[in-house]
């Protein structure tokens, strides 16, 4: 129990310490770089597992500073005496509107699920049944360039001590013209390989701010659940120590979206419930106001970034 009490306080503390340390390039990023306004839809490709050999043994990390994306509702999308990100006009807008270029815009706050653009198209792939959407959102963002840009993680397994089936960052800039790097991979169950084979497990993402540092391990809950009530930007150092198990065979682990670690004991660490994990890694120059694609045989990823209006540059 100690040593979960000591990783619980690490974590904290480098929430803390990661949040006051950025907020200065956080403002940065507000007052020099132009407003977007972006979209990403990921989803997954089963059938293309066997369009070629994966890599065995990927490298899989997140860079050391991070910045994820909150909810409208979220205590940080609530500047002091304000309205929520929810109930301010910048969150209800068209994609061609205006908004302002300071902290009180709360880049990074998701907007609304009904003012996003993919919508039918993420219906029509839940339809279909031959793929899952693995992640959708759409949010307000400065972007600049690549020395200030913060990868975004697209995934929160950090919180609550699980491996989603989709992990990694996404990485905005401009340099002349506007690109988005990927270093994003997709957990499998591995039914592709020829054995009972399966990799050591994955790192877990940072601890974001929605997390709930108050609680510990529920070995019933299948997981670490974490709440936060800290007043911090978004963007922290990472610093998440890997709760990985060492590889080994299980059965009867089935691919779904939010697999859950397993505590035998609830000082055991959680073990890893998938066999193999696939990469997404490009960088793309992208057309702003196009929708752009991402191939890649096991995933799809769609983005649109649409400048905004009346903000720098």
């Amino acid at each position: 129990m100690r040593k979960t009490m000591v990783k619980t306080f690490a974590a904290l503390l480098s929430l803390l310490l990661g949040g006051l340390l950025l907020l200065p390039a956080l403002a940065a990023h507000a007052e020099n770089d132009k407003w977007y306004r972006v979209e990403i839809l990921v989803f997954d490709n089963p059938a293309g597992a066997n369009a070629e050999e994966w890599e065995a043994l990927p490298t899989l990390a997140y860079p050391d500073k991070t910045t994820y994306l909150i909810e409208p509702d979220h205590p940080l999308a609530r500047p002091s005496g304000k309205p929520s990100a929810a109930e301010q006009p910048h969150s209800r807008i068209a994609p061609s509107a205006t908004v302002p270029t300071s902290l009180s815009a709360m880049p990074f706050s998701t907007l609304p699920s009904s003012q996003r653009e993919f919508n039918s198209e993420a219906a029509r792939l839940a339809r279909e049944e031959r793929h899952d959407v693995l992640f959708h959102q759409a949010w307000l963002m400065p972007i600049g360039p690549q020395s200030r840009a913060i990868p975004i993680v697209l995934d929160t397994s950090g919180d609550d001590a699980y491996w989603t089936r989709l992990q990694g960052t996404v990485t905005l800039y401009v340099s002349r013209y506007l690109y988005l790097k990927t270093d994003l991979w997709l957990n499998t169950s591995g039914d592709y390989l020829d054995s009972d084979w399966r990799m050591p497990a994955p790192p877990l993402g940072p601890v974001t701010s929605s997390a709930d540092l108050t609680r510990a391990p529920d070995p019933l809950a299948g997981g670490i659940a974490f709440s936060n009530s800290l007043d911090s930007p978004t963007t922290t150092t990472n610093a998440t120590t890997s709760l990985a198990a060492p590889a080994q065979p299980l059965d009867d682990w089935k691919d779904n979206d939010r697999s859950q670690a397993v505590y035998p004991d609830v000082l055991q660490e959680p073990v890893y419930p998938f066999r193999h994990a696939v990469t997404l890694r490009q960088i793309r120059r992208m057309r702003s106001t196009e929708i752009n694609y991402i191939d890649h045989p096991m995933v799809g990823l769609v983005i649109k970034v649409t400048p905004l209006p009346g903000t720098s540059r």
